[in-house]
């Protein structure tokens, strides 16, 4: 059983905020020159200067000063609303960004770049949302817009469609960030509970995860599996000579002996420590054949130069191998497994004991 390839990449929050910054400042350079086009020019004034600030803004972004930009932002595009449905009235649909506004604060709160991690931020936020578009739906049913009749009706189609294409577009794509960045953590977590984090083998939860599921296969289909248990000889020497660092480096460099060596039906994990655990599984799964692999092992490794930091490190490792027998526990053929490292331990070491 081969490691599996993970992609452990999650959200890039620069990335994420650069690209809104990118579609708030096309946003408002169109609304720019359509405006001006149709003659609001107190509206077009208005996004020329959303258009300074979104520019200026890349800066804040790359000097990852995400909350500034989140709030200006926010700001910008609340104080925009406003304007927009006082001089252009409600049937623009400018009010639909209310509706944008509130997942994006939601989203930028769940990936921790509004600051604290309370709810209250966004729930706040949110609230002045609603408030907004309350405003101006009664708003435009007690005052006409200042730019009254001055647009065709396919010029209020275009505006109304706009927006209503963006809006529509920012929710689509803040619940596909949302959707890859929990996909993303949900890896990660998953990670942390099966794999060990130094060497990347399987840790020993999942080691007792994968002693449980054979066992009930071999009761099930009488598939046969054995357990070897590998202790690396004198490891205490390497750490307190070389130091903690060329310790992790040595456990990472028999790990990957252990995954380049073993077979496809094998599982391979970290045990605690300096110890790995195979677990073989199969038809094929026999004393001799496991025994020959982890022999083999313990051979390259023995001959194996690994160098730390200029300095040359030689190591030995002991194995202990059981097989399982009608009757025994996984309690008992992991403690046999580990007798069998014990005895070879005593006897110098340096050696695989199958029987």
């Amino acid at each position: 059983m081969k490691l599996p390839q993970i992609d452990l990449g999650i959200l890039n929050t620069k990335r994420y905020l650069l690209l809104i910054n990118w579609m708030l400042l096309i946003i408002h350079s169109v609304l720019l020159v359509s405006l001006y086009y149709c003659r609001a020019y107190s509206m077009s004034y208005v996004n020329i200067f959303s258009v300074i600030l979104y520019a200026l803004s890349f800066i804040l972004i790359h000097e990852e000063k995400y909350r500034t930009y989140i709030i200006i932002a926010y700001l910008e595009v609340w104080t925009h609303i406003i304007f927009a449905v006082i001089f252009l009235g409600w049937d623009m649909g400018f009010q639909m960004y209310c509706f944008l506004l509130v997942p994006l604060i939601f989203f930028a709160f769940y990936i921790g770049v509004v600051g604290d991690r309370s709810l209250l931020t966004p729930i706040v936020a949110s609230l002045i949302d609603i408030l907004t578009f309350l405003f101006a739906r009664f708003y435009t049913l007690r005052h006409d817009p200042i730019y009254m009749n001055m647009f065709t009706e396919g010029q209020l189609l275009f505006f109304y469609l706009f927006n209503l294409f963006i809006v529509f577009s920012g929710l689509i794509l803040n619940m596909a960030f949302f959707a890859g960045h929990a996909v993303s953590s949900e890896r990660e977590l998953h990670d942390l509970a099966e794999y060990d984090e130094l060497t990347g083998l399987y840790n020993r939860r999942f080691i007792r995860r994968v002693l449980d599921e054979v066992y009930i296969d071999f009761v099930k289909n009488g598939k046969l599996f054995a357990v070897s248990i590998t202790d690396i000889d004198d490891f205490k020497i390497v750490n307190d000579t070389f130091g903690h660092d060329a310790g992790d480096y040595v456990l990472q460099i028999i790990g990957n002996c252990f995954k380049q060596m073993t077979p496809d039906n094998a599982c391979i994990g970290r045990w605690g420590g300096e110890e790995f655990i195979v677990v073989f599984h199969g038809d094929d799964c026999g004393y001799e054949k496991c025994c020959a692999n982890i022999d083999k092992i313990r051979r390259k490794i023995e001959t194996y130069p690994i160098v730390y930091e200029e300095n040359e490190i030689s190591l030995t490792i002991t194995a202990g191998i059981a097989m399982y027998e009608e009757g025994m526990s996984i309690t008992d053929i992991v403690r046999e497994a580990d007798a069998r490292l014990y005895q070879g331990k005593a006897d110098g070491k340096n050696i695989t004991i199958c029987k």
